[in-house]
């Protein structure tokens, strides 16, 4: 899989202005899947948080917002959630996500619980588990992509990964 420059510019740059700040954050979504081996089209950077980390990573990112981070509901997700741009890649912050499930609400995940690192290209990546993931776009009824999670944890698991 390759990511395109544009793309990895902007991580790095996300990367470079978090990874020594006191702020427990990961990459997830298509970015996150890509750089653990899923062929996918990359639209946005997806950053999850905890509500501190939220409006933390929206100071560092101030002059970049388009939107401010506010807390947001809609049918199935609710978080601390805003959005900056870099380049003309877009990023979203989620912090303390909750995800309704069958009508009830499921409080944010432990990211410490949840976090691995993946290296690449000269950095330690925070991404949330495959397995999380898996279940979480189960939970969200996205599963067409569920299942390429799904193939990409089987295809990690014969390769030993």
């Amino acid at each position: 899989m390759e990511i395109k420059s544009e793309i990895l510019n902007v991580v790095k740059i996300i990367y470079d202005k978090l990874k020594n700040k006191k702020i427990n954050w990961a990459i997830t979504g298509s970015f996150s899947f890509a750089i653990r081996g899923l062929d996918i089209n990359i639209g946005d950077i997806d950053i999850q948080t905890d509500s501190y980390g939220a409006y933390e990573i929206e100071k560092i990112f101030i002059k970049n917002m388009m939107n401010k981070v506010e807390f947001k509901t809609s049918e199935k997700i609710r978080s601390h959630f805003g959005r900056f741009r870099i380049n003309n890649i877009n990023a979203e912050i989620m912090g303390d996500i909750e995800k309704n499930v069958n009508g009830k609400w499921i409080g944010p995940p432990n990211l410490n619980d949840l976090k691995e690192y993946v290296n690449f290209d000269n950095m330690k990546i925070p991404v949330l588990s495959l397995e999380y993931e898996y279940n979480a776009y189960i939970k969200l009824g996205r599963i067409e992509k569920a299942n390429k999670i799904k193939e990409l944890i089987r295809n990690n698991a014969d390769n030993g990964a």
